[in-house]
């Protein structure tokens, strides 16, 4: 008999109750529904990761696009294959219920994070993964500007947030897709994660494991740089943490770096924002992060959601 174990529901359309549903049927479509495993919710966001007994099922919003969630797999099987350390799959098809994609994945057993003691870590397995090679898939260019206009989508269907304020984020948007496209070019490409930060890998008695791969692709390396410049200067992390992780990556940006990098942190930065008003627009944060970019000096952190 599947048990669960409930927390309270958030949203409407995307909740805790339809995630739910959907990891129990997939368990079922998994055939691992008789093991008398609780079902725990661990991580709530775009997906929704529980744990049940030896494994890990992922529950991927409904405006998720099809094939996505297959593609994280296959990554993972591709990372395998490259050496560099990361998640693995169980199952290598999704299951699809109540409008979700859902994959299965081996439970990892891991620790807490402490970002000052594994920032060097951290940049060195971003080493790891830069220097592998172009994996042999079919990946698309990563595109933060579009993972925006998606999360601005789903606000937009939702009427969750003031006209006014999404006007501004669309604006904030466009304007930094115009600066983005003069000093980017596909010849400085490698893969990327796309969204690599401390929540992002698990610390396992292997190490440090590259998890939550639906973002990765190709892309400048800034890319995987900037998300821990934007906890140091947004969500108040200490600046050593940010020296610690460069020196891992063995890295230190000229002068010809600091454009991309300012422009690539700027859209990180909206890609936060964007993301916790799509997901928790009640959230007291977003009041914050809203009057930066109303004003693009606002001095107060940022809380992680």
């Amino acid at each position: 008999m599947l048990q669960t174990r409930r927390n309270s529901v958030k949203g409407d359309d995307w909740s805790e109750a339809l995630a739910h549903r959907a990891a129990e049927d997939a368990a079922v479509q998994f055939g691992i529904a008789d093991r008398g495993d609780e079902l725990e919710l661990l991580k709530w966001g775009t997906n929704a990761n529980f744990r049940f007994g030896a494994g890990l099922l992922r529950v991927a919003r409904p405006e998720v696009p099809a094939g996505l969630p297959a593609r994280e797999v296959a990554v993972s099987e591709e990372l395998g294959r490259l050496g560099v350390p990361a998640v693995a799959a169980i199952e290598a098809a999704p299951a699809v219920t109540h409008g979700c994609q859902v994959t299965l994945w081996r439970w990892e057993e891991h620790l807490a994070i402490d970002p000052p003691g594994r920032a060097r870590e951290l940049g060195s397995l971003l080493r790891t993964l830069h220097s592998a090679g172009r994996p042999n898939l079919d990946l698309p260019r990563w595109d933060g500007l579009e993972l925006i206009a998606r999360h601005l989508g789903v606000v937009e269907s939702t009427g969750r947030l003031d006209p006014g304020d999404l006007r501004l984020l669309t604006t904030r948007r466009d304007e930094l897709a115009s600066r983005w496209g003069t000093v980017t070019s596909a010849e400085e490409e490698v893969a990327v994660h796309g969204d690599l930060h401390f929540g992002n890998v698990l610390l396992s008695p292997r190490g440090l494991l590259l998890a939550d791969l639906e973002t990765f692709s190709l892309g400048p390396p800034e890319v995987d740089l900037v998300p821990v410049m934007v906890s140091v200067r947004r969500f108040g992390m200490s600046p050593q943490v940010l020296d610690d992780f460069l020196a891992g990556y063995g890295w230190t940006p000229g002068t010809e770096d600091r454009e991309r990098l300012g422009v690539a942190c700027e859209i990180r930065a909206l890609l936060t924002t964007t993301w916790l008003a799509s997901v928790s627009p009640d959230h007291p944060d977003l009041a914050v992060r809203l009057e930066y970019w109303r004003d693009g000096v606002t001095a107060a952190p940022w809380q992680a959601s």
